[in-house]
């Protein structure tokens, strides 16, 4: 039977300094949003290490009789987890799912930054009662920690219509809904990143999306790859107004940003750990400002 895919309900996915909240007292005819593991089976907990990848399967248990659109604000502490993606699964359940759109954002509200992951599904016919497959969600254990993830409404203080958590039947009524909760578990270290960028001969701009944690010097987070094909590295003086040269054993720092003059094309690579937030002073006059690794 062909089936015409319809726009109707939104996934809204919010990535949030996660709050526990306690669902209210389910009813008979409340739909339930469950978390399960590739058998199936019902999943609570999750324990994996820095860098991991695990796919879940969020589930609806519908009583109703023909369930038509849901969609869902997923909610979880990005310092511990990412959203790596979501994808439906046409032969398990007739929902559609398609125009996955990851935005980066923020703040939104202005308690905290957000990532947005767009995904849409619909269903013409309507489904169950059944118990449907929503999505198959993929997460990354990021840092060391514990979140819970779960399904949330949002704060009474925004008000853009329906970006919430709702289940809808085929006139259009929302109904009732619980959720279930996911512990994310992230253990041990967190290796190390490996940052790569093409430099072309003569003179290019960078900044360090890394940090080193043992060695944050010229001869380590530039020369091991650059030996021989760079001929000046230089830095901004506020104070001075001028350019300073570095040599090999000065130490360079993330949030500022570099020149670097190239006598041929290579490429630029170099470990550490991810810089996700900067604080940096800065002077009256002109300033040589890095960026952050987003």
């Amino acid at each position: 039977m062909n089936k015409t895919k319809i726009a109707f309900g939104i996934v809204l996915v919010a990535l949030a300094i996660a709050v526990v909240t306690t669902p209210a007292m389910a009813r008979e005819d409340d739909c339930v949003f469950q978390w399960n593991a590739a058998d199936g089976t019902e999943l609570h907990e999750i324990t994996v290490a820095p860098g991991d990848e695990v796919t879940v399967y969020l589930n609806l248990d519908a009583p109703i009789n023909k369930t038509s659109t849901f969609q869902a604000a997923v909610v979880y502490d990005p310092d511990v987890v990412e959203f790596v993606d979501v994808t439906e699964n046409e032969s398990v359940t007739n929902w559609y799912m398609w125009d996955y759109k990851p935005l980066c954002g923020g703040p939104y509200p202005a308690t905290g930054d957000r990532v947005y992951n767009w995904f849409k599904t619909w269903d013409i016919m309507g489904v169950g009662p059944d118990v449907l497959r929503c999505g198959d969600i993929t997460f990354k254990a990021r840092n060391p920690g514990m979140t819970t993830i779960y399904l949330g409404k949002w704060p009474d203080d925004i008000t853009v219509k329906d970006n919430r958590t709702l289940v809808g039947d085929m006139a259009g009524d929302p109904k009732n809904w619980t959720t279930e909760t996911l512990t994310f578990t992230c253990t041990g270290e967190v290796p190390p990143e490996t940052f790569s960028k093409p430099l072309v001969a003569g003179w290019n701009l960078i900044s360090l999306p890394l940090t080193n944690d043992t060695d944050m010097t010229v001869a380590n987070i530039i020369d091991t790859s650059l030996s021989g094909n760079y001929s000046e590295l230089h830095k901004y003086d506020t104070t001075t107004h001028s350019f300073v040269s570095l040599s090999s054993s000065d130490t360079m720092e993330n949030g500022v940003g570099y020149f670097i003059h190239m006598t041929a094309d290579d490429t630029w690579t170099y470990s550490g750990s991810a810089y996700t937030s900067m604080s940096v002073s800065l002077s009256e006059g002109l300033n040589m400002v890095g960026w952050l690794n987003c």
